[in-house]
């Protein structure tokens, strides 16, 4: 029940609810738990017989044929400022659409799928990785972690100039 600026109680409307409700796919990066729209995602599937792309930048870790389609395969890690360890048959990916183009991003770990408030996201925090700040829409506070929200278009956008 919420109070109005008449005294009275009354339930919120639950269309208005919805409307602020955005599902995110949550992977983790280092042990941070980061997240983009479910809309942007259309596989999560393990890496199996990546082949590597000579003079490559670093955030390009190879391809892979998935059903019958070749899938550029980027480095979540190296793209957000990080080393990359060895990737191996089995790693965890999301494979995601960009101009009509299948990527996939390399993630240390895929989380869930989660409903966030998008009225309850809060601003990137001054202490926020400043490698990170470019890509980051805000932050989510859950239960027991904090959630970085990333904006994939600025992220690809900015792997795009490096490769170019």
């Amino acid at each position: 029940m919420y109070k109005s600026s008449k005294g009275f109680t009354s339930e919120p409307d639950e269309s208005s609810k919805q409307d602020n409700i955005e599902q995110l796919v949550t992977v983790y990066i280092e042990g941070q738990l980061l997240g983009f729209p479910i809309a942007r995602v259309r596989d999560v599937f393990a890496l199996q017989h990546l082949t590597s792309v000579p003079c490559a930048t670093t955030a390009v870790a190879g391809l892979v044929n998935l059903r019958g389609r070749v899938v550029t395969m980027l480095s979540l890690r190296v793209m957000l400022g990080y080393a990359q360890g060895p990737i191996a048959d089995g790693d965890m990916a999301i494979g995601i659409e960009c101009k009509n183009d299948a990527i996939g991003l390399i993630v240390d770990q895929v989380g869930e799928v989660i409903d966030v408030d998008v009225k309850a996201r809060e601003n990137n925090p001054a202490n926020l990785d400043a490698r990170w700040a470019p890509f980051c829409i805000g932050i989510h506070k859950l239960e027991d972690s904090l959630l970085v929200e990333l904006d994939l278009n600025r992220l690809l956008e900015s792997s795009a100039k490096q490769v170019a």
